[in-house]
């Protein structure tokens, strides 16, 4: 955990983690679409299969970027930031503090489930439990009864971004009836077919001995004296 303040920027900027705990509505099938949050329609697998969590409550670990108005000023809105891979919220923390400054807003990145700096095992988390997260973390973060919320997402941030207004996300009434706006920045949304790149890439990530072996090459990275 972090933090810092600046006195010239007139923000406080807080990196720590969150434990963020959430159930999934809608069971994830073979042959359902991670998509179905915004569209209510199926015709493929999830991006990683089946739902780890057969149904049950999720709990996790989070990073957290909070970047905060200091010398008395009210923040005119809470801005939630969903981010594109890797999903750590210290990626966006120049940012974070510009948004905060030019709207004179409490700005929030939530890092992505399982995506974290701590050195505990985690589970992959398919789309739709990414998303079903973010709602966590709204429930969670979004503590300020009287303020506007805006959400943003970048690259697949936005597909979770668009998710908070889908019919499943109307449940949470305690954040959604203050959210005012989404923006999506640099919007990854869907695999696009008619790309060669995009198409291989889709068929490597769906290829499971490669989880394995990029898990293997990310616990032999940390060994090293760096």
């Amino acid at each position: 955990n972090g933090a810092a303040a600046s006195a010239d920027s007139g923000v406080d900027v807080q990196s720590t983690s969150v434990s963020l705990c959430w159930t999934r509505d809608h069971k994830t099938k073979k042959g359902s679409d991670q998509s179905h949050y915004m569209w209510g329609k199926a015709s493929k697998p999830p991006l990683f299969g089946a739902s780890s969590a057969g149904g049950k409550p999720l709990k996790c670990s989070t990073d957290v970027l909070d970047v905060k108005l200091v010398d008395g000023r009210k923040a005119t809105a809470h801005i939630f930031v969903y981010p594109g891979n890797p999903g750590l919220p210290e990626y966006y923390r120049v940012f974070a503090q510009s948004l905060a400054e030019e709207a004179q807003a409490r700005v929030t990145v939530v890092g992505h489930a399982g995506h974290t700096r701590s050195d505990d095992m985690h589970p992959v988390y398919p789309l739709c439990e990414q998303v079903c997260h973010k709602f966590a973390a709204l429930d969670e973060l979004a503590v300020d009864a009287d303020v506007p919320i805006a959400v943003v997402g970048h690259s697949i941030g936005a597909h979770m971004a668009l998710a908070c207004l889908s019919p499943s996300a109307s449940h949470n009434n305690g954040w959604r009836r203050r959210l005012r706006s989404v923006v999506c920045a640099t919007p990854f949304l869907q695999t696009n077919k008619r790309s060669t790149l995009q198409r291989t890439l889709d068929a490597l990530v769906r290829f499971w001995p490669l989880h394995l072996l990029a898990a293997l090459l990310g616990d032999l990275l940390r060994l090293l004296p760096l």
